[in-house]
């Protein structure tokens, strides 16, 4: 079993309809990962744009394993939908009501970076090239045939069936493309 960050999700967490969804994916993390994986949940940071301007941001999901490095994961409940024509997202609720909802895919993605930067300016971690990659969790959604564009092959993406039958395996894949010019996160990494 994982080990979770907070352990045990708080009452107000778990009775807020709106993160039913995260609180399946926490349960399922916990429950199909071994224990040399660490999960933290609604992990926050404060980033800069470019410009040098404050940013805030939330990764839902940072899976970090000393020999495999981090997976920066974003997680959307509902019948998710791109219109690449568009460049939007949709996620159809429950009842039957479609929102907008913020590109996943880059959430995830700038999350990656963030985290990345955070490790990098510790004190505990030594640094060195490690494998950091990103990934969306769409517990309700199926897979469409085809990737979604350059940035967004199916392979990030954990689609209804993945999370039901395969979901420790797509996350293996997500974090085992390691090259050999990385290295492991190791334990000072996984302290950092």
């Amino acid at each position: 079993m994982a080990v979770m960050w907070p352990r045990k999700l708080p009452a107000e967490i778990i009775s807020d309809i709106r993160r039913s969804t995260e609180c399946k994916v926490y349960q399922m993390l916990q429950n199909v990962l071994q224990d040399s994986f660490v999960v933290f949940y609604s992990r926050p940071w404060l980033g800069l744009t470019y410009l040098g301007e404050e940013r805030d941001g939330e990764c839902d999901f940072v899976i970090a394993h000393p020999d495999m490095g981090i997976l920066a994961i974003e997680v959307k409940g509902g019948a998710v939908a791109y219109d690449p024509y568009k460049e939007s997202w949709t996620s159809c609720d429950r009842w039957g009501i479609v929102h907008r909802i913020k590109n996943p895919v880059n959430q995830a993605r700038s999350s990656k970076y963030q985290i990345l930067k955070k490790l990098q300016a510790s004190d505990i971690w030594k640094p060195r090239r490690i494998h950091v990659a990103h990934g969306v969790i769409l517990p309700d959604s199926e897979r469409p045939v085809r990737d979604m564009g350059a940035d967004m092959p199916l392979s990030i993406f954990c689609f209804l069936d993945d999370f039901k039958k395969n979901l420790k395996g797509w996350i293996n894949d997500r974090m085992a493309d390691v090259s050999l010019k990385e290295y492991p996160l190791g334990n000072d990494g996984m302290m950092a």
